[in-house]
């Protein structure tokens, strides 16, 4: 059977992040990052969880990218930053903390969601700074 899988380094919301993909009808396991499963073959997409844990930190807790070979991977929040230092990208501590609810734009197809706006929530400390020093938030 086809799956999501979800690697949780610690968010409070990994398993709301499960929830949601199976409202879709998306078959989806939550893995912790320190026990990944060997098998990745019936893996279609790979979500990086959040974290408390900041990536300017000097041990992090990470994940090797390569293990996942081609597929597709989407990092939230402290995952997207974990991708962006894997990737050679500075991660600096924002001047501000944000917090709370935010409504993002779907543009296109995202797991059978077609172009619709979504409240999401959010909670972060640090910005991913691109090689342009454009702040993107993650």
């Amino acid at each position: 059977m086809d799956k999501i899988l979800v690697v949780d380094f610690g968010s409070q919301y990994t398993h709301l992040i499960a929830k949601n993909i199976r409202k879709l009808n998306v078959y989806c396991e939550i893995t912790p990052y320190t026990n990944l499963p060997d098998d990745l073959s019936l893996v279609k997409g790979v979500i990086l969880s959040g974290s408390p844990h900041s990536v300017i930190d000097n041990k992090y807790p990470a994940v090797d990218l390569g293990l996942f070979g081609d597929i597709p991977i989407l990092g939230i929040c402290y995952g997207c930053q974990m991708i962006a230092r894997q990737l050679g990208e500075i991660i600096v501590k924002s001047s501000h903390r944000e917090f709370g609810e935010h409504l993002i734009e779907i543009q296109g197809d995202l797991l059978g969601v077609k172009d619709k706006h979504l409240n999401v929530w959010m909670s972060h400390n640090d910005t991913i700074m691109s090689e342009t020093h454009l702040d993107v938030l993650a």
